[in-house]
């Protein structure tokens, strides 16, 4: 826990010096591939350890497919304390799962993972801007559909 905690403040203070020698004031914008496999959150970006909890927690909720109902309402919230709770409603079922656990970001600050203490539970979400999220598969990969991954504030 520590060193993802000095790996987010090495960041924090990496982003801070680079906003403040730009001048000039940014906007969210859409991501950007830097190679096929990894993609970047680009736009708005935090500055400092407030800044940066600030940026990645909150609520998220969307719909996502399921192969034998209506949709899956999930409502992920993700706190500072690095704590998260999801309720997922599989529609039409009438089955509702909630966990808790903890949450960590990658090295990169584009990946979230929730329940990493338990392999059976973990969820990979990438940081598409600040008020959205999109589900990964268990490799860390975009899915590759149609359907709605994204999770929004």
């Amino acid at each position: 826990m520590k060193k993802y905690l000095i790996i987010l403040l090495a960041a924090a203070i990496s982003f801070a010096a680079i906003s403040c020698g730009s001048g000039t004031k940014k906007q969210e914008q859409a991501p950007t591939q830097s190679s096929a496999n990894e993609t970047k959150v680009s736009g708005a970006t935090p500055a400092n350890m407030n800044d940066l909890l600030e940026y990645y927690t909150g609520t998220f909720e969307g719909i996502i497919p399921c192969a034998d109902c209506e949709g899956i309402d999930v409502k992920l919230t993700l706190n500072k304390d690095y704590t998260y709770s999801q309720t997922m409603e599989y529609k039409g079922k009438n089955n509702i799962f909630e966990t808790i656990g903890k949450w960590k970001i990658n090295e990169s600050l584009n990946i979230i993972a929730i329940g990493f203490d338990d392999p059976n539970v973990v969820t990979l979400y990438k940081i598409v801007n600040v008020n959205t999220l999109q589900m990964l598969d268990k490799e860390g990969k975009e899915i590759n559909s149609s359907l709605n991954y994204y999770l929004t504030r």
